[in-house]
């Protein structure tokens, strides 16, 4: 995580793959999430809710 927004009701979260550094993504958390720039953590989620944005 390099930066967590609280955004009313969620979270947004800048975050670079630890595997492939060259990959960085934005997420949406539960507002009730517990985290913060610097942590580790393991994502998943469906492929039809994955957004692909190239330069």
């Amino acid at each position: 995580m390099s930066d967590v927004v609280f955004q009313g009701s969620f979270k947004r979260v800048l975050a670079v793959s630890v595997e492939d550094p060259s990959l960085h993504f934005i997420a949406r958390l539960p507002a009730t999430a517990t985290v913060q720039p610097g942590d580790t953590v393991a994502i998943s989620c469906h492929t039809d809710q994955i957004i692909l944005l190239t330069d």
